[in-house]
């Protein structure tokens, strides 16, 4: 092991460490199908580490924030499910409005930017399944509710519930799905949930979704094997993770809720910087991507643009989803070839369209939230600039995924390179196109 101490200048304390951790030393995979990243390790107090510091001191007040969240949740719920006022109709329009068409594209590249902050810092339901589970009866969680397809059943009823009841243009439909929601999150909580987020981990509808973006964000809490076996045994604070994560295992982003609570322990885990595509690359789990790629394209590419587009009506709704759905397979037919020409897998290859199925995906949710409020006025044309910029986008970094994965054929395979990536390139297309087209038939 090489230890390079780095000097500190005018500052009264010994100088930091610099641990360099060598691969041979790591496990070659986590419990979230991640290999373990090579190279640096914790160095110096940079600004990230100072803000993962930052968490854990202040816990205290990020739970009052979050019993702000609720409450305000609560409040908004109660107002417009059951007042009945003059203002009511517009009150309900515009809450339609901010909850589709602002929060949740926030919330989506929020995931791509920091991770699943939002989860762990801000989301009411997190709050109420975690405040419950202080008082639960401590139940053993049962094998039945660890089943991974729930959260997949969960995402695809949920959806086909906002278009039945044409949830993102009305704010009480929208709340009474919520809510329903929350319910489930505080009675997973109040039966097994021990102070632990058993709804986040097995049940959340979008856990999948978010955990797949936030395999792409920039930030990460990462772990130090290395100090961490060399820490005391029993160390002077113990850490629970709230979503049941062996954080000493952790190797990626998609599992952790970034609540910081982990943050310095055991002097092994900090808040780090690293390249958008190191996650995406070190993947080697097949069993979670496997799911993550169902809620890719039959998600994604089927039941969201779908749903958007044809909101309360059935008529539209199937034929949509039913030709969606094809150009998803088809799409998928021609990853799988580009990923024997490049031998990196098939299901590996397919994440590659996460960044651009998320931030279609809160295109069109923008795009769509906005009919009716804006019409055709200057406003309306710059909601469609901005979801068009959002798809621009996407596909910018899924493209920048797909080009490193395939790198390492460059040099000894340059015609199969450039096939593959033309290949890869035409799917990306055809599936950017898909969400431009929602959004420029959309009045």
């Amino acid at each position: 092991m090489v230890h390079a101490c780095v000097e500190q200048p005018r500052r009264p304390t010994p100088p930091y460490c610099t641990l360099m951790i060598p691969t041979a030393s790591r496990p070659s995979s986590g419990p979230d199908g991640c290999s373990a990243a090579p190279g640096a390790a914790v160095s110096g107090r940079n600004v990230l580490h100072r803000i993962g510091d930052a968490l854990v001191s202040n816990q205290e007040r990020l739970r009052r924030i979050q019993l702000l969240m609720v409450g305000f949740y609560a409040l908004a719920g109660t107002i417009v499910v059951f007042a009945s006022s003059p203002w009511s109709a517009e009150f309900d329009r515009w809450i339609a409005v901010l909850l589709w068409g602002l929060w949740w594209p926030v919330v989506l590249v929020g995931n791509l930017l920091f991770g699943q902050a939002w989860c762990g810092l801000l989301c009411p339901d997190g709050a109420l399944t975690e405040l419950a589970g202080r008082w639960s009866r401590r139940a053993k969680i049962p094998r039945a509710l660890r089943w991974p397809g729930w959260i997949m059943l969960g995402f695809a009823a949920t959806l086909l519930a906002v278009h039945a009841t044409d949830a993102t243009h009305d704010a009480k439909a929208s709340f009474l799905i919520l809510g329903a929601l929350s319910a489930g999150a505080l009675a997973t909580g109040a039966l097994f949930g021990r102070g632990r987020r058993v709804w986040c981990r097995y049940l959340c509808p979008v856990s999948i979704l978010f955990g797949m973006l936030a395999r792409c964000a920039p930030i990460h809490f990462r772990i130090d094997r290395t100090a961490w076996d060399a820490a005391a045994r029993r160390p002077a604070t113990r850490v629970e993770c709230p979503v049941l994560i062996d954080i000493r295992s952790m190797t990626g982003a998609a599992g952790c809720h970034m609540c910081g609570r982990c943050s310095g322990h055991r002097n092994a885990v900090v808040l780090a910087a690293r390249p958008p595509w190191d996650e995406t690359l070190r993947l080697t789990s097949a069993s979670p991507l496997r799911r993550e790629v169902a809620v890719l394209t039959f998600g994604l590419f089927g039941l969201v643009p779908a749903t958007l587009f044809a909101s309360g009506s059935w008529e539209i709704f199937v034929p949509e989803l039913f030709w969606r759905l094809a150009i998803a397979m088809l799409l998928g037919i021609l990853i799988v070839v580009a990923a024997r020409l490049s031998n990196v897998g098939a299901l590996r290859m397919s994440q590659t369209l996460v960044p651009l199925a998320g931030l279609g995906s809160a295109a069109l949710l923008l795009k769509t939230s906005f009919i009716g409020i804006v019409g055709s006025t200057w406003f309306g044309d710059g909601v469609s600039t901005a979801a068009y910029i959002l798809i621009a986008c996407g596909l910018a970094l899924s493209g920048t995924l797909a080009e490193r994965m395939l790198a390492r054929m460059r040099a000894h395979a340059r015609w199969l390179y450039r096939i593959a990536l033309s290949i890869w390139f035409a799917v990306a297309a055809a599936g950017a196109g898909t969400f431009a087209y929602g959004i420029a038939v959309l009045p």
